[in-house]
């Protein structure tokens, strides 16, 4: 009875172990590496549109038809360049005038000065003769009346000169109010050539000759572009930690995808508080193609965090679902995995896998799920 039992038992455990070898032949062979807690500084990409930084819209401070456009979009212009010209006809006949009342005040000041010299003379010789008939009078010589007609005469002359100065002093008080009103007529007069404030390049033209504008009326938009900033608006908590000064890498699809260093000018909150965000400004040097309107990024550092990452060769997408496949107990089992950022070949992950637990990094595109894997022995 034993030697039946034992034949059978014998034939049992040969199977067995025949079957475990037979399992291990048809493992796939894969590379694995373990879910590890890896700290990331996650980074964000923030866009903006490159401005000029001196950019302004050239009016016209006087009223009149315009007679002249000398620019076209496009043009460059240097500073104190003729721009525009509004008719000056008006405001030259208003400035002939002015200098005509300043030249009618001069004249009246040199009459004025005139009498003044004249009427001083006549003082010195009323004083003179004042003195001598006070002598006569002392001596007897003359009467009391003689020397009070004497006295009386300087008094008057006196007062003549009095007011004879005070003719000089209305008179400079005339010429200088018509000096003021010279200048001041001088003013619109120059207003009508309508120059380029800076250098810089013509963007838009609003009028054409023959045109009627108003003071404050728009002529022509004038940019600086050799002077440029990239404005990218973003929460303060994104932007907020940036240090003014600070380099910044911008990157410029329109040219390739070109990268220039930049620096962070200036960080302009929003006026409306509740809105947390604020426009970061960076100065942009001057390159080859660069102008304002171009599409620019960079990329601001957030805050370092420790999380599960996996190599980025161990991420696979089956039904349009992104996961791993991570052995467990020799088989491969397909975990749905959030992927984030990638660092260094290794990418961020969240899903239900762990730190520790081992997933398939080779051979992927023949792995399938509940599939037998074996990997290297260490």
């Amino acid at each position: 009875m034993t030697g039946r039992l034992w034949i059978p038992t014998l034939a049992l455990s040969l199977a067995a172990c025949s079957g475990t070898a037979q399992s291990r032949v048809d493992a796939l062979a894969v590379n694995a590496a373990p879910v590890r807690l890896t700290p990331f500084e996650p980074r964000q990409e923030l866009s903006g549109d490159v401005v000029a930084a001196r950019s302004v819209t050239v009016g016209s401070a006087v009223a009149g038809p315009v007679v002249a456009v000398d620019v076209r979009v496009g043009d460059p212009v240097r500073a104190g360049d003729p721009i525009a010209e509004v008719d000056a006809s008006q405001y030259r006949a208003q400035y002939d005038q002015a200098r005509g009342n300043a030249a009618a005040a001069q004249a009246d000041g040199a009459a004025a000065r005139a009498q003044l010299d004249a009427a001083r003379s006549r003082l010195r010789l009323a004083s003179l003769t004042a003195s001598r008939m006070n002598f006569l009078y002392v001596q007897g010589a003359i009467s009391v009346q003689d020397n009070d007609r004497t006295r009386a005469d300087l008094a008057a002359a006196r007062a003549a000169a009095d007011q004879a100065a005070a003719g000089v002093q209305a008179s400079q008080n005339s010429a200088a109010a018509a000096g003021a009103g010279v200048e001041a007529a001088g003013v619109p007069l120059q207003e009508t050539q309508i120059r380029a404030p800076f250098d810089g390049v013509i963007t838009a033209r609003f009028v054409e000759p023959g045109a009627v504008v108003g003071p404050g009326g728009q002529i022509a938009t004038l940019q600086n572009q050799s002077e440029l900033e990239l404005d990218v608006t973003a929460p303060l908590s994104t932007v907020g930690g940036i240090e003014i000064g600070a380099p910044i890498d911008v990157r410029v699809d329109e040219l390739g995808d070109a990268r220039i260093r930049g620096t962070a000018r200036a960080l302009v909150p929003n006026e409306n508080p509740a809105l947390r965000s604020a426009v970061l400004k960076i100065s942009i040097p001057a390159a080859h193609g660069l102008m304002p309107g171009m599409y620019a990024r960079i990329v601001v550092p957030g805050t370092r965090t420790i999380i599960p990452a996996v190599p980025v060769s161990a991420l696979v997408t089956r039904a349009g679902q992104t996961g791993v496949f991570a052995i467990r107990a020799g088989r491969a089992d397909f975990v749905p995995v959030q992927p984030g950022q990638v660092q260094n070949g290794s990418i961020a992950i969240t899903g239900s896998v762990r730190p520790g637990d081992a997933v398939v990094t080779s051979d992927l595109e023949r792995v399938t799920q509940g599939a037998a894997v074996a990997t290297p022995s260490p």
